[in-house]
């Protein structure tokens, strides 16, 4: 589920949330970038959390393969 500033695609972003995270995450340009902070979040928030990032991220780059 999104927030009010994923919905509205602000760009402002907040990090205390998921799906902030995950649109931060797929903006990012190269997959070592992004390894980078999930592995970042991954020491400072615990494996629950980056692994559900981690998740939706991967769902999302399947959604977009497939409308490509």
């Amino acid at each position: 589920m999104e927030c009010d500033l994923c919905a509205n695609r602000s760009a402002i972003l907040d990090f205390n949330r998921t799906c902030c995270r995950v649109r931060f995450v797929m903006s990012l340009p190269d997959r070592e970038t992004r390894a980078g902070w999930l592995d970042r979040w991954r020491k400072k928030d615990g494996m629950k959390l980056a692994e559900e990032i981690e998740r939706e991220v991967m769902d999302r780059w399947k959604q977009r393969s497939r409308s490509a």
